[in-house]
């Protein structure tokens, strides 16, 4: 089962899925740990409203979306948005210029994370489904589900290493895949608890909780 809505009323879902609790350490976490705290994200971007269910343009116009949006991510190169929206269980795209819904699609039992390889490639962390859903533009559709358990949540995309990163915030790691429409493993880190936030810069990758930032440097491609 990918999709979470059915025939309920979206006022009768289940409230947007987050974080898995993590379990206690057994190991330590990899690279420098220091205290830090998940931050909004940067102005002259695109944002959701959550508690409005809008789509805001770095220009101050909005437009509605689905209920209760989690997360927003570039799309085509700048001409499309799309947004995840954890009550309604839906991935949209939306026009970047007029905000117009252009397409929708299921988004699994408990989406938490989106990200997009900024073109033509989107990805959905799944928590409930413990799963990796992706999707492509053109059609606009899911076209896979990968398995990871262990309670998938943040996820950041790695253009430097095509790659992406994703806490499993239900068993402590840090798992990196490769991109595309077939991600693949390539290596796991553990991780801190409780991760909210997973962000890429350069060779520099940081997990971000409510009290602590992990980070790494990682190899380049």
């Amino acid at each position: 089962m990918l999709a979470g809505c059915g025939s309920a009323a979206v006022a009768e879902l289940p409230a947007p899925a987050g974080p898995p609790r993590s379990p206690a350490l057994t190991e330590p976490p990899a690279g420098r740990v220091e205290p830090g705290t998940a931050q909004p994200p940067p102005g002259g971007e695109f944002s959701i409203d959550a508690e409005r269910d809008r789509l805001i343009s770095p220009s101050g116009a909005s437009a509605p979306t689905c209920r209760e949006p989690v997360a927003v991510a570039p799309l085509d190169r700048g001409n499309r948005v799309a947004v995840l929206c954890g009550r309604e269980r839906v991935l949209d795209v939306h026009d970047a210029r007029t905000l117009e819904r252009l397409g929708r699609a299921d988004a699994g039992i408990g989406p938490a994370g989106l990200a997009t390889d900024g073109v033509e490639i989107l990805y959905v962390t799944d928590v409930l489904g413990e799963a990796l859903l992706v999707y492509h533009l053109r059609p606009f559709e899911l076209i896979r589900r990968v398995h990871l358990g262990g309670g998938p949540y943040a996820i950041a995309y790695d253009h430097e290493r095509w790659g992406l990163w994703i806490t499993l915030n239900g068993a402590n790691q840090l798992v990196h895949y490769s991109a595309g429409n077939r991600p693949v493993i390539r290596e796991s880190f553990p991780s801190i608890r409780e991760a909210q936030e997973v962000q890429v810069d350069g060779d520099v990758v940081t997990v971000l909780s409510q009290r602590q930032r992990q980070v790494l440097r990682v190899r380049s491609r």
